[in-house]
């Protein structure tokens, strides 16, 4: 099994080892929108994610990595779409913001579980 190494700790290993970080979260994050979609089509629901379709991936990896992130300790990332986001009209709060705390949560009960629970 690969080690997963977090992208700010990477940085200090070098571009090519972010590369590597960021192809492994992009595939874990589509098997996740895979196992929520088969949740949510349940309840005939399809949870769309833009940032995850092949164009804006392929769009996003020609942006140097010091855009975005700053620094070892930067946990907001993302910050060329962020600025993007923010010079298009989308609200600060949408902008800017981390994912929320109960999202998180039920990311990793999706991942552990393979469906939603109760949190």
């Amino acid at each position: 099994m690969m080690k997963v190494v977090v992208p700010w700790v990477a940085i200090g290993i070098g571009v090519d080892q972010v590369m590597n970080v960021m192809n492994q979260k992009l595939d874990n994050e589509k098997k996740m929108m895979i196992a929520v979609n088969n949740v949510t089509s349940l309840f005939d629901v399809k949870i769309l994610q833009p940032l995850l379709h092949e164009d804006f991936i392929s769009y996003a990896k020609t942006i140097p990595i010091s855009e975005k992130i700053i620094d070892p300790n930067d946990l907001q990332r993302k910050h060329a779409i962020r600025k993007l986001a923010a010079s298009c009209g989308v609200p600060e709060i949408s902008a800017y913001n981390k994912k929320c705390f109960r999202c998180d949560k039920i990311t990793k009960l999706v991942e552990k579980n393979g469906s939603e629970k109760s949190c």
